[in-house]
């Protein structure tokens, strides 16, 4: 008896897997159709309202598919309240239709345009509207913006604003004046201010109003919000209704239920269509287990086009996405919070206002492979965290992610963040990121909880950025690879990283990152940056090795280090070694290279000139030239045309244990804070000349260790005439800086400054000079870059040689490997010669050849403890290959009744 229930309640689970079914859903379908019915392309369902009501019921269960037609768009969302699971979501029809819309706007319909006044027009959507809310505004597919001051072309995503003045950062009530408003008091009280509040993030608050006796207008926000209101910072108000006096403007104002537009033409717009974004995400699921979404585009809405969360305890597990779109919303294009095993790949996400795709909680082991995310985070101040205008995001608490061969660019801010543990980041090409915030990176990571992860064979390039709403002559911060803020134990090689603005390469208070084998190229500043800024020792134990490091900006310096902290002590903030350096300027830069005591650089090959030789000197400029003559610096107030500011500072000749030969001894006062700053200038007349370049050229010991800056000052008006540079103090080696200013604007006679604190105590000045120097450019021609999945062939110029750097070529630990080829043939013909490019490596063209010995590790190195050794995966790297979570269901179908039939079978004989 037993054994035959056994085999009926079985085979009836077998009956059930094998009735699996598809159910179609078309605009022109009915939702009164049985479900029998659905599975006919030609008597669909309809709405999607009814698949959520089916599904949600029972009615269509696990293994079935609901297809969507192709060429149609259904207005409206799926929302689900509970776990569903083993179900797909995909689409039918005309393989070359366009994918089936999900939308979450809906078009007004023309009757209910009527003139409001002059060329403002208003519907009234009572009845339209399934909540009281109206997002966003599309005209003709175009998004228009709200009514507001001051006014901005129709369509155009660039800031047009006002700036903050006289304004306070105090909470509650961040507050400012505005002398260019005349409006009376309570005119936008109400409305609400969106504004940039630092260099990465915007901000948004409802505000009151009133006026100043003078006749400015006062605000003061009434809501949170990140950052601050910086005197300098640009905003723009929304609202009220009267500010809708510009074409492309609209305002909805939700008691009456009431949408108002100006049209771009002025015209009616009946005409035209326009869509009003009223629903917030396009599919929600809670609890989601072994799904497959492929082939559907989501588009326009007010939130996430897709949200994946948590059903209480049951976490979402074995998703799929593919070949899908998700573009215009306001909030995140694909949003997953916490489960595993997502693959998301060969999407496309694109004008998502926050992020394209973001993991967070503590999603794992997911893969997010051969997307395209592009147009990400313009339209400024929707999204106010620091979080917002990203690309790909992997959330803090994320663990063994894979990011692969992805195409990310055209970015807000940063193009993939990498927070989290143990990812791996390989074979993406990301560029173009930054385009409306700053201090990003195209790659970048921040956290002490970031670590274990492994980024290679990236290509990143062109990273510049915005600072339009940011205080005039601010500047901004661009890096091609960022690692920031108490990241530790990074791995990253064979990337090519480029034509960023800040750096290739920025380790901002990191621990133990290995940067090997990669290319870095061309940045505007430096190509290697390593700071210190949040605690003595919050940067140590970095090592950057067998890499290319290129220059060719006469200004971008190669290997930079610095730190705020005047006593670093023996900290090593990094190793560098076996790189091969190359300035195409005949002065190879290391302004700060030696800022941290005990720092380590030795082995490094140069591509032109001997490291005893960095300058090539055309003259002394007369007058300015002070070594070794301290016979010739008398009195206490000026020295050999020095003078020294404030008067209680004193300047000495002396000899002895640190300038035997003899020196100038700067001694500080002892009545004033440590922190004021002292300055010795020469009282002679510095010459220079526009175009030309000069080096300053110090020797200085100090009795404490810290800082000091050197300035070329203009005599007249005492402007800088090149950027300053600084002088690291030390207390037991000579501190010796080769700063360089080039391609002065114009002529000037200038002075020589030297600027540091009183907590120096004593400075001893060993020697000064300014020194023009001759920049003679090898021209660079150009960096070949392939960043494709295949191998890609590339002509070279005729009668060149050049220096081949292909990332994926440097597989000696020690050694880097220099292509040659001749530029002609034996017989003295030219020869046109071809470089065949593996996928995400680069080739960089020099103007001529270089042949330098190549130099091995220092004896006795080893990596600091629980660095990654090279080339390795380290320990405890998952594989990332998660399983695939839906089997192709013509497989599922076929096969799943005959095995579970198989079992049955087995079992019932057994019993």
């Amino acid at each position: 008896m037993l054994r035959r229930f056994v085999a009926l309640a079985i085979l009836a689970l077998v009956a059930a897997s094998a009735s699996a079914a598809t159910y179609y859903v078309s605009p022109s379908g009915s939702d009164s159709y049985t479900l029998t019915q659905a599975q006919s392309q030609s008597t669909p369902i309809k709405t999607l309202s009814y698949v959520v009501a089916l599904i949600q019921g029972g009615n269509i269960t696990s293994g079935d598919t609901v297809a969507f037609q192709r060429g149609q768009t259904f207005y409206g969302t799926l929302k689900f309240t509970s776990s569903i699971q083993r179900i797909s979501f995909t689409a039918y029809g005309d393989s070359s239709a366009a994918l089936p819309v999900i939308a979450g706007a809906v078009a007004v319909p023309s009757n209910l345009w009527s003139v409001h006044s002059g060329s403002i027009y208003k519907a009234n959507l009572t009845g339209l509207l399934p909540a009281s809310t109206v997002f966003s505004l599309y005209f003709n597919g175009v998004r228009m913006h709200k009514a507001r001051w001051p006014n901005a072309p129709a369509g155009s995503q660039e800031p047009v604003f006002s700036r903050f003045v006289n304004s306070s950062d105090a909470w509650p009530g961040g507050a400012w004046d505005d002398y260019t408003i005349d409006k009376p008091s309570g005119y936008f009280t109400g409305s609400t201010v969106k504004f940039r509040s630092s260099h990465y993030t915007y901000g948004m608050s409802e505000v009151t109003h009133t006026r100043n006796a003078d006749g400015s207008a006062h605000f003061v926000l009434t809501q949170s919000y990140y950052g601050g209101t910086d005197p300098g910072f640009g905003y723009w108000i929304e609202g009220p209704l009267s500010e809708l006096d510009y074409a492309g403007e609209w305002y909805f104002d939700e008691p009456t239920q009431m949408v108002y537009l100006w049209t771009p033409a002025s015209d009616s717009p009946a005409a035209h269509t326009v869509e009003i974004v009223i629903h917030s995400s396009g599919l929600t699921l809670v609890g989601a287990r072994n799904l497959e979404i492929s082939n559907i585009r989501f588009t326009k809405f007010g939130g996430n086009a897709v949200d994946i969360r948590n059903a209480g305890g049951t976490e979402s597990q074995n998703v799929t996405i593919t070949g899908c779109q998700f573009d215009s919303t306001d909030g995140t294009g694909l949003y997953i919070e916490n489960g595993r095993n997502f693959i998301i790949e060969n999407n496309v996400f694109k004008t998502c206002e926050a992020r394209g795709l973001h993991l967070a909680g503590t999603c794992a082991a997911s893969r997010i492979s051969h997307n395209t995310v592009s147009e990400i985070g313009f339209v400024r101040a929707i999204c106010q965290s620091v979080n917002c205008a990203i690309g790909i995001l992997l959330d803090f608490a994320t663990t063994f992610d894979e990011v692969s061969y992805n195409h990310v660019y055209t970015i807000g801010y940063i193009g993939i963040r990498f927070d989290g543990k143990n990812h791996t980041i390989h074979h993406n090409n990301v560029h173009g990121v930054t385009k409306t915030l700053s201090d990003g990176g195209a790659l970048y990571c921040w956290g002490s909880y970031s670590s274990g992860s492994r980024v290679t064979e990236n290509i990143v390039h062109d990273a510049f950025p915005n600072s339009d709403t940011l205080p005039p002559n601010s500047g901004g911060i661009s890096h091609c690879l960022y690692f920031d803020d108490y990241v530790n134990y990074m791995y990253a090689a064979k990337n090519v990283l480029y034509n960023c603005y800040s750096s290739s390469l920025y380790l901002h208070d990191t621990v133990a990152i290995l940067a090997e084998q990669n290319v870095l190229y061309n940045s505007t500043q430096m190509q290697v940056f390593v700071f210190e800024q949040f605690g003595e020792r919050s940067t140590r134990d970095n090592v950057v090795r067998n890499n290319i490091i290129i220059s060719g900006d006469p200004d971008s310096d190669l290997i930079v280090e610095a730190t705020i902290f005047p006593n670093v002590g023996t900290s090593l903030f990094g190793t560098y070694y076996g790189n091969y350096l190359c300035s195409i300027y005949d002065t190879l830069q290391y302004e700060n290279f030696y800022n941290a005591a005990g720092s380590r650089q030795y082995g490094n090959i140069e591509c032109n000139v001997p490291e005893s030789v960095l300058f090539v000197v055309d003259q002394f400029l007369s007058g300015n030239l002070i070594s070794p003559s301290p016979s010739n610096w008398t009195g206490a107030s000026t020295i050999g045309g020095w003078a020294k500011y404030p008067p209680e500072t004193n300047l000495t000749v002396t000899n002895g244990q640190n300038c035997p030969a003899g020196c100038a001894l700067w001694t500080m006062p002892t009545n004033y804070a440590d922190t004021q700053p002292v300055l010795m200038y020469t009282t002679s007349v510095i010459s220079v000349s526009a175009g030309a370049s000069y080096l300053i050229d110090i020797d200085m010991v100090s009795s404490a260790n810290g800082s000091a800056v050197a300035l070329l000052r203009d005599r007249t008006n005492y402007r800088n005439v090149a950027t300053g540079v600084s002088v690291p103090l030390r207390t037991t080696r000579t501190s010796r800086l080769y700063g360089i200013a080039t391609a002065l604007e114009s002529d000037a006679n200038v002075r020589l400054d030297i600027e540091t604190r009183v907590s120096q105590r004593q400075v001893w000045v060993r020697s000064v000079a300014v020194k023009q120097v001759t920049t003679r450019p090898q021209r660079l021609d150009s960096i070949f870059v392939n960043p494709e999945s295949s191998s890609r062939s590339f002509f070279l110029p005729n009668g060149r040689k050049y220096l081949g750097t292909t990332a994926r070529n440097l597989t000696l630990y020690f050694r880097i490997p220099l292509i040659f080829h001749c530029c002609s043939d034996p017989m003295g013909n030219v020869v046109t010669y071809s470089v065949t490019l593996q996928p995400f490596s680069a080739v960089v063209l020099f103007d001529q050849g270089f042949d330098p010995s190549l130099v091995g590790p220092p004896q006795g190195y080893s990596s600091p403890s629980g660095m990654p050794a090279p080339n390795s995966a380290g320990s405890g790297t998952p594989s990332m290959a998660p399983q695939k979570s839906v089997t192709n269901a013509a497989d599922t179908r076929q096969w799943t009744p005959i095995l579970v039939l198989v079992a049955v079978l087995v079992f019932v004989g057994l019993l």
